[in-house]
């Protein structure tokens, strides 16, 4: 996980320290004579073939599905447009003579008035970038809708069941329940899902029992099987900065399609250490685990992801990543920068902005709103981006001056085995922005993120006039995706 020097850098402007080196080294003693005896011309930029392949963005298609027709632009370290192109059958792209330090930015339009953006900074000749999201695939339905009763044994000393469904999420049943009514709907009708249940009793999670791929009949009825007793987890975070005020933990068993509940607990560290035990489920694919680290002074916390093997009886992280302050973005200045503190080591940084931009209707119409998400892939020790003066191809697709912006953030990520920012460049995107979900998924082992704080600002030069009637507040949009706006 190699370091890079602090400096600025600019999605259309050279990261500084890119692209040329102007240190000239002189001949051997005693070899000098009345010549030149080195050349004082700059190294040649390094220059190479780049690819990117673009997957999904969610969720009709299955999760990795190769989309077409992406349009694809890099900007060389001057900020000029260096190449374009569009992605062809097989979502792939390649570009000749690439100089290193380069931008690469992807442009996903979404069913006429969305659109991701997402950007890689500093690229060197013979990378590959991967963009996409990552979701889990729902089923395809076929069952119909209606009832089904569910039947499970008795637990004497349950004092609560939960059940969570694939559809529905979780719900709660009383002590004594050995038998539910659950529906299929139509929003959900996948004719095959799974079933995990929880009973509690009065010192918490005791008992857990799964029910894999259940095939629905409305009328019909099902027994699950026996319960299982949980396990012990001991989670422990060593090493403990002495600013940290909290740390949380928390675990759960992870089944493929199924969103259980989080098992939780949290210390007040002594001595540098923080350890909890808790109660998990012996069955399902994987564990999740996490420890998050907070801290005062306005930054941001810290989180750890680790996924291991169900039945694991201990988990236990150490070390931190800079802490991260607020984040500032302003579409007037073209700008967007970061506080952040420490020198410890990280693989990169991930921004994520959204906004909204209006298009005034004509004479008889009102206007519309399009909206827009932008991931930002930047090296390690820059906390500054700026894109002043963007080829004409770009601009319609950025923050412009009468833009309404959503709050902005920005992460710090270190991915387990990964090599610093080279290794990153190369790791598909659903996995840098998003490590935790990669983790779920069994994609990844082990990550640690630090988040920007609370209330990071979009600024803008003055307010619109056009706030829609549906607006309520500044709150940002879900990362990544952004449903159509309520109507009025």
């Amino acid at each position: 996980m190699r370091r890079f020097s602090g400096v600025a850098a600019g999605i259309f402007l050279c990261l500084a320290g890119c692209g040329h080196d102007d240190t000239y080294t002189d001949a051997a003693p005693g070899a000098d004579s009345a010549r030149v005896d080195a050349t004082t011309a700059p190294d040649a930029v390094p220059t190479g073939a780049l690819t990117v392949t673009t997957h999904s963005r969610c969720c009709d298609d299955p999760p990795g599905t190769l989309v077409a027709g992406i349009p694809v632009f890099v900007l060389g370290p001057d900020g000029a447009l260096a190449a374009q192109g569009t992605t062809d059958a097989t979502g792939t792209v390649t570009f000749q003579d690439v100089v290193a330090g380069s931008a690469v930015t992807a442009i996903y339009p979404d069913n006429g008035n969305s659109t991701q953006l997402v950007t890689v900074l500093a690229v060197k000749p013979d990378d590959h970038l991967v963009f996409g999201d990552g979701y889990t695939a729902g089923r395809p339905g076929s069952a119909g809708t209606g009832n089904m009763t569910i039947t499970f044994p008795a637990a004497a000393t349950a004092t609560s069941f939960q059940i969570s469904t694939e559809c529905d999420g979780t719900y709660g049943y009383a002590a004594g329940t050995t038998s539910v009514s659950l529906s299929e709907r139509a929003f959900c009708d996948t004719g095959v899902a799974s079933l995990a249940l929880r009973a509690y009793d009065s010192t918490g999670l005791f008992q857990t029992a799964l029910a894999r791929d259940v095939t629905f009949a409305s009328g019909g009825s099902y027994d699950v099987p026996a319960w299982t007793p949980t396990t012990s987890l001991a989670l422990s975070r060593t090493g403990v900065p002495a600013a940290v005020t909290e740390v949380d933990f928390t675990a759960r068993a992870v089944v493929a399609n199924l969103y259980t509940p989080t098992n939780y607990d949290y210390q007040l560290p002594t001595g540098g250490t923080a350890m909890v035990t808790i109660p998990v489920s012996a069955l399902g694919d994987r564990l999740y685990t996490s420890s998050t680290m907070y801290r005062d002074g306005g930054l941001g916390p810290q989180e750890s992801y680790r996924g291991q093997a169900v039945g694991a009886a201990t988990s236990t992280w150490s070390g931190e990543l800079p802490w991260v302050g607020q984040m500032l973005f302003n579409a007037g200045a073209q700008i967007a920068t970061w506080i952040q503190t420490g020198d410890h080591a990280y693989d990169g940084a991930v921004g994520f902005t959204s906004w909204e931009h209006y298009t005034p209707g004509g004479d008889a119409g009102a206007g519309t709103y399009t909206y827009f998400d932008w991931t930002i892939l930047i090296p390690p020790g820059v906390t500054t981006w700026t894109w002043s003066a963007p080829p004409a191809e770009l601009a319609p697709y950025l923050p412009q001056v009468a833009d309404y912006l959503y709050t902005p953030a920005v992460m710090l990520v270190d991915l387990l085995d990964t090599d610093g920012y080279d290794g990153l460049r190369q790791t598909p995107q659903w996995q840098y922005d998003c490590p935790g979900c990669a983790i779920e998924r069994g994609e990844l082992t082990d990550a640690s993120v630090a988040f920007s704080a609370d209330g990071g600002e979009g600024l803008l030069l003055a307010p619109p006039a056009h706030r829609p009637p549906w607006y309520r507040g500044g709150d940002r949009p879900t990362l990544g995706r952004r449903a159509a706006p309520p109507q009025p």
